[in-house]
C-alpha cells in the first residue's frame, strides 16, 4: 500500500462546481485536477496514466458523462466514477450505473454529502484492487507449485533413466562364469563379477 493522496478529477463544464468541487477535496488533502468537458477528462486520465476517482457532470459539450464512463473502463476496468447532475432522474441513474458509474449524486449537493461518496468509493476501490492482487498473487503461487511438480518429475525421470540403464548392462554371475570359462571377450563390467566368481569357486586364489 502507498502513502500518496488519492487522486480525483473533477468533470463539469460549469466553472463555478469545478472549483467548487476542487476546495472541498483538496481541503481534504486529496489531489485534484479538473476538465471542462468529457474529452479533456479523457486526454488528462490517459497523460496521467489514470485517476483513483473521476467525479463527472452528465451533460457537458464535445463529450457528455454517460460517454466519458464507457471510455474511462475502456482503459482501466477498476477506474471508479461518480456522476453529479441536476438532471437526476431514475433512468439515467440506472444508466450510468448499467455502464460501470460507482455513485450517483443529484445537484445541488453539501461538502459532506460528496465526501461521503468519494470515501465509501475509495473504500470500494482499494478492496477490489486489494482483492484483485490476492488473486494474483495466488494464482501466480499455484502455477509455481505446478510447475515445480513438473520440473521434479523431469528431474527424477533424468536421474532414474542412466541408473535403470546401467542396472540392464551389469552382468549376471552366471555370465561372468561364461566369460571366464571361455576366456574370451570378457567385457569390463564383468571383470568384478569374474573375479568374485573365481575366488569363491577357487579358495586358492
Amino acid at each position: 500500500m502507498t502513502d500518496r493522496p488519492s487522486r480525483i478529477l473533477v468533470v463539469d463544464d460549469e466553472v463555478g462546481m469545478r472549483e467548487g468541487c476542487r476546495r472541498i477535496l483538496a481541503a481534504e488533502n486529496y489531489e485534484v485536477e479538473t476538465a471542462e468537458d468529457g474529452q479533456a477528462a479523457l486526454e488528462k486520465f490517459k497523460a496521467a496514466g489514470g485517476f483513483d476517482v473521476v467525479i463527472s457532470d452528465l451533460k457537458m459539450p464535445r463529450m457528455g458523462g454517460m460517454d466519458l464512463i464507457e471510455a474511462l473502463h475502456g482503459i482501466d476496468e477498476d477506474a471508479l466514477l461518480l456522476v453529479i447532475t441536476a438532471y437526476a432522474t431514475i433512468d439515467t441513474a440506472v444508466d450510468a450505473t448499467k455502464r460501470g458509474a460507482y455513485g450517483y449524486v443529484p445537484k445541488p449537493f453539501s461538502p459532506d454529502e460528496l465526501l461521503l461518496h468519494v470515501r465509501n468509493g475509495l473504500e470500494k476501490r482499494a478492496l477490489r484492487l486489494e482483492g484483485k492482487q490476492l488473486r494474483q498473487e495466488r494464482a501466480r503461487a499455484q502455477g509455481e507449485v505446478r510447475g515445480g511438480a513438473q520440473s521434479g518429475r523431469v528431474a527424477r525421470s533424468s536421474l532414474l533413466s542412466p541408473l535403470q540403464t546401467s542396472q540392464k548392462m551389469i552382468p549376471t554371475h552366471s555370465c561372468a562364469k561364461r566369460a571366464v570359462d571361455g576366456g574370451l571377450h570378457v567385457i569390463p563390467q564383468a571383470i568384478p563379477y569374474a573375479l568374485s566368481w573365481l575366488t569363491v569357486n577357487n579358495p586358492s586364489l
